[in-house]
């Protein structure tokens, strides 16, 4: 088993366990970070939000810990990556490789 995740009710609930696992001295072994894009209007974001908050710790047995919040959410019988989705990683995809070919 790589991991185990566990999704919080909201962005402000994941705040405060990060918080309240900091101020115990619970070592982060990876993150905060976000997955994905972020929500918004501006270049590389995609309107309603999609990227997922995380971070990654280890219980007392050593087995690794994910506590996320934001995930991106697929209605029942849509498609999924959505199609603006997938224009959004197309096009970033894109903008990446003409950087790296410069």
């Amino acid at each position: 088993m790589q991991h185990i995740a566990m999704e919080m009710e909201s962005r402000d609930e994941w705040l405060k366990a990060l918080a309240e696992l900091q101020r115990r001295g619970v070592k982060i072994i990876r993150g905060p970070l976000v997955h994905g894009f972020e929500g918004g209007t501006g270049p590389g974001t995609l309107p309603g939000g999609s990227g997922s908050r995380s971070f990654y710790f280890e219980d007392l047995d050593g087995n690794t810990l994910e506590l996320f919040a934001d995930g991106m959410k697929v209605p029942d019988g849509q498609p999924f990556p959505t199609p603006d989705y997938k224009d959004l990683v197309d096009r970033v995809v894109e903008e990446r490789a003409a950087i790296a070919a410069e």
